[in-house]
């Protein structure tokens, strides 16, 4: 029985300094001002965002671990609500709210435009060609929002929108 108690005792010392040290974390961040603590969470979630646009490239395997970064990411800038600092200046401003309403557009155009212009190098296009896309891509979905979603979602003639759209499913 000592030797088993023994070594019960030394896996808690083992992994109890760790996980007190943890706590003893959390607790401090606890202590802080909310608006602080959720500015922080705001500005962590946004980095493991921006981590993964250049870490993950063609030698990562995806999806895998590195997935959870830009998940984690997102959950954290969700998390800290729109009051937290990074949440009300940076993602409330006028290009990124343009951004967030045309991203649906532009999800759309994106791929066929950077995927055309892979079949017409025959390779991975050069980076001016890709640029060229992406600005393509943004005119286009900045149209698509403002002569097709728009209208669709904001304009009269329920009716007629509700017999277009299940006719064209």
């Amino acid at each position: 029985g000592g030797i088993l108690a023994g070594l019960a005792s030394k896996g808690i010392d083992l992994f109890g300094g760790p996980s007190s040290r943890s706590l003893r974390s959390l607790r401090s961040l606890q202590s802080l001002d909310s608006s602080l603590r959720r500015s922080l969470f705001s500005t962590a979630g946004l980095a493991l965002v921006l981590l993964t646009l250049f870490r993950i490239g063609e030698g990562t395997p995806f999806p895998g671990w590195w997935a959870l970064a830009p998940t984690i990411g997102t959950a954290l800038v969700l998390g800290a609500r729109p009051d937290a600092w990074p949440n009300r200046v940076l993602l409330s401003s006028r290009p990124m709210v343009w951004i967030g309403l045309i991203s649906y557009p532009l999800y759309l155009w994106h791929w066929p435009l950077l995927s055309f212009a892979r079949i017409v190098e025959s390779a991975t296009p050069a980076l001016a060609i890709r640029v060229a896309a992406l600005a393509l891509s943004f005119g286009l979905a900045t149209l698509t929002y403002l002569w097709v979603e728009k209208p669709i979602r904001f304009g009269g003639r329920v009716r007629w929108k509700m017999i277009a759209l299940s006719g064209s499913m």
